[in-house]
């Protein structure tokens, strides 16, 4: 073979090698202006590298098109439904975008945007970072036990009474990984994290993904959007769930989380303890400036248009 074909073949290789060590990016938009979700994705795509890859969900409530896009790194999920806060449609969209992804693209990991994240910092801060720690950080503060309470104890309390736990749509043994269907069995074992820059391996997305669909309701988006949390300190059922599954199955996915391996893109409205073990890189909300100490600035989320 001559020294051109070898060299051509070891060029190709070397770039299959970077679209299968890939990530994708899963950002939804809802109502935001056109102008605002063309920025939004503008601001990722020039921020990260060649190799990253963004699947966007549009709400149906949505002006934005998705034919005025015309970068091949950003793909439209046609599984559009209406999203809604405070309900299970967040954590749904983005296991719809997942499984999306798992069919039309190789990739390694996936990280997860909401509509006002931004990245402040390029040069493959983002992906390195990911591709070294592997999962976001998990926590499981005191008050996210509150979810597992009883139907009958949580009309006791005004806030939580739309709070959706206990209700048929979820199969409690099987987001624990285990065989008793009582609650109390695993008091003390709900996780949280945010879910904007929370990131995970290909496999552990897609595992938790079709489990989702295949083991929970909101498979059914009228499930989902039926599906009601009442929010604490602004935390709500993607925060929950999606962190819960991962600890509970952290040896079938090989969670193991390292230090500072989260992106905080919320003030973080947490006791210091709380705080501390969220490891946070971020802390930009709603576009005012709350730095913290240690934290870098790779992403924020900025305020709507």
């Amino acid at each position: 073979m001559s020294k051109a074909f070898v060299l051509a073949l070891a060029a190709a290789a070397g770039r299959a090698h970077a679209e299968a060590g890939g990530l994708v990016v899963s950002a939804l938009f809802g109502t935001e202006p056109p102008a605002y979700v063309h920025a939004a994705i503008s601001n990722v795509l020039s921020f990260t590298l060649p190799t990253t890859k963004l699947v966007v969900h549009l709400s149906t409530a949505s002006l934005a098109k998705p034919d005025s896009f015309t970068d091949p790194r950003v793909l439209f999920n046609p599984d559009r439904q209406h999203t809604s806060s405070a309900t299970g449609m967040v954590t749904r969209q983005h296991a719809s975008n997942v499984r999306y992804a798992s069919q039309h693209l190789a990739f390694d990991h996936v990280v997860l945007f909401a509509s006002t994240c931004r990245l402040l910092v390029g040069g493959g801060l983002l992906e390195s970072t990911i591709r070294d720690v592997h999962f976001s950080a998990v926590m499981q503060p005191p008050w996210a036990q509150i979810a597992l309470l009883p139907c009958d104890q949580q009309r006791k309390h005004p806030r939580l009474r739309k709070m959706g736990w206990c209700s048929s749509w979820l199969n409690i043994a099987k987001l624990f990984n285990g065989k008793s269907s009582d609650r109390q069995s695993y008091r003390g074992r709900m996780a949280f994290s945010m879910h904007e820059g929370s990131f995970f391996t290909r496999a552990a997305a897609v595992q938790f993904s079709d489990w989702l669909f295949a083991e929970t309701g909101w498979g059914d988006p009228r499930v989902a959007a039926s599906t009601q949390f009442t929010a604490h300190s602004g935390v709500v059922g993607e925060e929950l769930l999606w962190p819960t599954w991962t600890l509970s199955h952290a040896k079938q996915i090989g969670y193991a989380p390292k230090p500072g391996s989260s992106f905080c893109v919320h003030d973080g409205r947490f006791g210091s303890s709380d705080l501390s073990l969220a490891h946070s890189l971020v802390a930009f909300r709603l576009g005012v400036e709350r730095r913290r100490r240690g934290c870098a600035p790779l992403m924020c989320a900025a305020a709507r248009e």
